[in-house]
């Protein structure tokens, strides 16, 4: 079987799944499928989209890839320990309704399962990785061929670094002699850990954020009385915005987890929507192309551009082939999908009640989100590449008549132009 026969095989889905990453997403929508109100802990979809074959005589010989670590528990402790602590305490008063006595059988397994596992990498964030980096192998292996030098950085947050050494270590079991350099190391941080110092400082001077719009999308008091039966235990030991928060929370991530139960049911679908659009404007304020920050809202990741590119010139001018494989997390996955302009990420809103239907959060970003960009060449030398966003062909705005590919100096050009990431603050 050819590698490009194995590629299609992996990648045997529907045209019309490919392009659901990209559609702006409605209220409806994610009344019918809750999950989606997940947001940043949205669980990564198992469905990347059919890979377009290279023009003929292109053979890929590198990867450039940036990825987020996979699924994982909340990060928080007392996102666990203080909704568990609030309902004992009201179940000892005898003041829990009938829902509340179920939500605290359900989380008190939720608590014992995530005690001290806060933000590790969970069972399903293993078999993301593995998967990701099965299928990377099947489409591009002649990039893992013998010979090939292969690096893989990490930050020095646990679940990222297993997240690499899974990543990794799949690699290796199909192509047993492939050699990996792997490192977390605080030398490798400053383009793993994005967000230039210009940047920050036009944050801190500027005001490009929605105010209060987040604060005014939490909507407590229904969902609080709903467990509570007196008003005075909710009036003097329920803090409900506080409660509300952090159990909307463990709603979200429980689909990251290897437990059969979810949350949804305790919160209305307007009240998930309401708290997801919130939080995903705000995200959309410090890591995505909000038209109110201008030019600036692009220059998030300019360290990273540059190491991406600087790194894929050193291997195409010495004739070397392997992979640059990043692992990272959501807050800087997202600005780099931001600073390279990814046609799936350049949504425009001014109005933070619009901007749900232009970018979305959990498809930007989901649990083991990721960037690569493939590079292929031929025997003249000459070198053209392709982005993928979460495993989907995504474009640029640079003039191809190639797409999904694109010529290396065409890129390098638009981004040197763009950008003077030679002369970056970090």
């Amino acid at each position: 079987m050819t590698d490009m026969k194995r590629c299609l095989l992996a990648f045997t889905v529907t045209l019309a799944v490919s392009s659901a990453a990209t559609a702006q997403t409605t209220r409806q929508e994610m009344y019918d499928d809750p999950e989606q109100t997940s947001g940043l802990y949205f669980v990564y979809p198992e469905a990347p989209g059919v890979q377009t074959r290279a023009p003929k005589g292109f053979k890929p010989f590198y990867i450039s890839h940036f990825s987020r670590h996979g699924s994982r528990w909340l990060a928080d402790p007392d996102d666990y320990r203080i909704p568990v602590q609030v309902l004992r305490s009201a179940d000892s008063a005898g003041v829990l309704t009938p829902l509340g006595q179920d939500a605290l059988k359900r989380l008190e397994i939720v608590y014992e399962d995530a005690r001290q596992r806060e933000g590790d990498l969970s069972p399903l964030g293993v078999r993301q990785h593995r998967g990701i980096s099965e299928r990377m192998y099947s489409c591009y292996r002649q990039a893992f061929s013998k010979g090939a030098e292969v690096t893989a950085r990490s930050t020095q947050v646990p679940r990222c670094m297993i997240s690499m050494d899974v990543f990794c270590e799949r690699l290796k079991e199909l192509e047993p002699g492939l050699c990996i350099s792997r490192d977390a190391s605080v030398r490798d941080q400053w383009y793993l850990y994005s967000g230039n110092q210009e940047y920050r400082e036009y944050v801190a001077s500027h005001d490009i954020g929605f105010g209060s719009y987040r604060a005014s999308t939490e909507h407590p008091d229904r969902f609080v009385a709903s467990l509570f039966s007196s008003q005075e235990f909710i009036d003097c030991h329920v803090d409900r915005k506080d409660l509300y928060k952090r159990m909307f929370a463990i709603a979200q991530v429980m689909p990251n987890t290897e437990l059969d139960i979810r949350f949804y049911d305790l919160f209305r679908p307007e009240e998930m929507f309401d708290m997801w659009q919130g939080h995903n404007a705000w995200f959309y304020t410090v890591a995505g192309p909000n038209p109110l920050a201008g030019e600036m809202a692009y220059r998030k990741s300019l360290g990273t551009l540059k190491q991406i590119l600087d790194t894929a010139e050193d291997y195409i001018d010495n004739g070397r082939h392997g992979a640059t494989l990043r692992f990272s997390h959501d807050a800087y996955l997202v600005p780099l999908c931001t600073t390279l302009r990814l046609d799936d990420c350049m949504g425009q809103a001014s109005d933070p009640r619009e901007v749900h239907k232009v970018w979305c959060c959990h498809k930007i970003s989901p649990m083991a989100g990721n960037v690569q960009i493939v590079f292929f060449r031929n025997r003249a030398g000459e070198v053209i590449l392709k982005f993928l966003h979460n495993e989907v062909e995504v474009g640029i705005p640079v003039e191809t008549d190639i797409y999904p590919f694109y010529r290396w100096e065409d890129v390098k050009k638009y981004y040197q132009d763009t950008y003077d990431y030679e002369n970056v603050r970090l």
